[in-house]
């Protein structure tokens, strides 16, 4: 889950209260809250949706969100009794409190951060999912009673990318087994990408330096391969020492094709017609 920016438009920057931040963070939060989904549902999905009544104020909810506005809240009230103790004042009694709180919402918030890739976010609320829909428009409706200002706040909306659309009632998260399926098949197409990368690190650079049998193509091609290999390596893998070793490794392998090239083309000297050398 990427972190949207903060927006202090409609916000006092005099007005914080540091024993309690809440009113001034929500407006820097106000308009993340809540979302309407980009373009309409397809054929399907709307005919189902028609079908049940539910209407076409399409939201986006995201707890994340909600997550980063509570973090905001408890570093502003930490703020103010950090500051309080610097000069020598007295911090509320709630500061450990609040930094036991602060350490444990970075946690949840790191935990949050898990699904941010997966179709089925938990902590996602989006109008795609058709039980999801139905709910936030009710809310929707509850909350603004004239059709009119409902429609206008609306349209005053950020807008969310729109995922596949649902046609059938779905449990939050998805059932085990669609799970299952998913993280296996997720996990087979990684594993298919990495041989299929292997491969192509491995075959090319041996089919250049076959047909074309010179030693400065034999070095450029080392060079150029290992250090493109290195640098995918560092993207994908975290540790330092595995990242040198990968790389050590796919260069020694293409040294010995480099060997055997400066060998061959050691002994390719051209012969004459008559046998003798020129």
């Amino acid at each position: 889950m990427t972190p949207d920016p903060e927006s202090r438009d409609n916000t006092d920057s005099t007005g914080l209260d540091f024993e309690k931040p809440e009113p001034w963070v929500l407006g820097g939060h106000r308009r993340n809250l809540v979302r309407r989904v980009k373009g309409q549902p397809a054929r399907e999905a709307k005919r189902k949706r028609d079908g049940n009544h539910i209407g076409r104020h399409h939201l986006h909810m995201s707890l994340a969100e909600l997550q980063r506005m509570r973090l905001r809240v408890i570093q502003c009230r930490l703020v103010g009794s950090i500051m309080k103790l610097h000069q020598g004042g007295t911090p509320p009694e709630r500061w450990e409190d609040d930094l036991k709180e602060y350490i444990q919402a970075v946690r949840d918030y790191e935990f949050m951060g898990q699904f941010g890739h997966q179709a089925n976010d938990p902590f996602v609320i989006s109008a795609e999912r058709l039980t999801e829909d139905q709910i936030m428009q009710l809310a929707w409706k509850g909350a603004i009673q004239d059709p009119l200002e409902r429609d206008a706040a609306y349209n005053d909306l950020k807008e969310a990318a729109a995922r596949p659309w649902e046609s059938a009632w779905n449990p939050i998260g998805g059932t085990r087994y669609d799970t299952k399926r998913q993280a296996w098949y997720s996990a087979f197409l990684r594993r298919l990408l990495i041989s299929l990368f292997g491969g192509l690190f491995m075959l090319a650079p041996m089919w250049i330096m076959v047909l074309h049998n010179t030693r400065a193509t034999c070095l450029a091609t080392t060079t150029v391969f290992t250090v493109v290999f290195g640098v995918i390596v560092a993207r994908f893998v975290e540790r330092p020492g595995e990242v040198l070793a990968g790389t050590l490794a796919y260069a020694a392998v293409l040294v010995v094709f480099v060997g055997l090239a400066v060998e061959l083309d050691g002994n390719s000297d051209p012969v004459a017609v008559d046998g003798r050398r020129s």
